[in-house]
């Protein structure tokens, strides 16, 4: 997880992100001296209060924790709002549709796909790189159940 962490915010960098499907703060915590502002994103309402208690505890207050789904938040976004990076860490079905054509009409020029689910990140990336111009900059597999067939796949984008 360590190593995660650190691959990813030796990567990001800007004045704003959006955590998405953030759970308890992960990667808001590790992002949050990177940026000037986030917000994260959770539909689990334990989650979020979990979230809230990881930015209390580590002095974090740059970083909004809202309760919601995704497909509520990103649809009522538009490009107009922008955001230098978009942070996904979607459940095993990856991204619904939904999701996906509303981050296509945010536009945000840095998308980090976090994936327990490389078939539907695989899926999700397709439409993003065919439909919305994003192409895979870097990406990496990391090991958190050793001796089984499961991976996290992270892939940095860039539009």
């Amino acid at each position: 997880l360590e190593h995660l962490v650190t691959w990813v915010s030796s990567r990001l960098r800007g004045k704003c992100f959006l955590d998405v499907y953030g759970g308890t703060g992960l990667f808001s915590i590790a992002l949050h001296d990177r940026f000037e502002s986030g917000t994260l994103i959770e539909v689990a309402k334990p989650l979020i209060a979990r979230a809230q208690e990881n930015f209390v505890r580590n002095n974090i207050r740059n970083i909004d924790a809202v309760h919601t789904s995704a497909e509520q938040f990103l649809a009522a976004r538009h490009s107009r709002d922008f955001v230098d990076c978009l942070v996904v860490d979607p459940p095993r079905p990856g991204l619904t549709r939904k999701v996906r054509e509303s981050i296509r009409a945010l536009a945000p020029p840095t998308l980090l796909y976090v994936s327990c689910n490389p078939a539907t990140q695989a899926r999700d990336v397709g439409f993003f790189a065919d439909k919305c111009g994003f192409k895979i900059e870097r990406g990496a597999l990391f090991d958190f159940y050793p001796q089984t067939h499961h991976l996290e796949s992270v892939l940095l984008l860039r539009r």
